[in-house]
């Protein structure tokens, strides 16, 4: 609820950026659902979102392109149906072998 709550209070100003930081972390798989459902119609109404999560697969799921970081430092970008099919994010973000 906290979540929701701050991302209803972002979105009172009209922004044209929004920036979440890990807006799916320790919430439920029903919510992570509502919240998804939430960014993707943001981002339809032309609102871009810089967004930073753990959760990669979520991540592929709703960008429209891709930063991975490691150890602060940039390893990869690109589009997410790019990305995930390289051999790198397979192994170790996917958990493919």
């Amino acid at each position: 609820e906290a979540e929701m709550l701050a991302l209803a209070r972002g979105l009172m100003a009209k922004p044209k950026l929004l920036l979440l930081d890990e807006p799916l972390q320790g919430l439920s798989p029903v919510l992570i659902g509502e919240v998804a459902n939430i960014i993707t119609m943001l981002n339809q109404r032309e609102i871009t979102i810089l967004m930073v999560e753990h959760n990669i697969s979520m991540s592929f799921e709703l960008s429209q392109w891709v930063y991975i970081l490691e150890t602060g430092e940039l390893a990869l970008q690109g589009k997410p149906q790019e990305l995930s099919q390289t051999d790198y994010v397979q192994q170790y973000y996917l958990g493919v072998t």
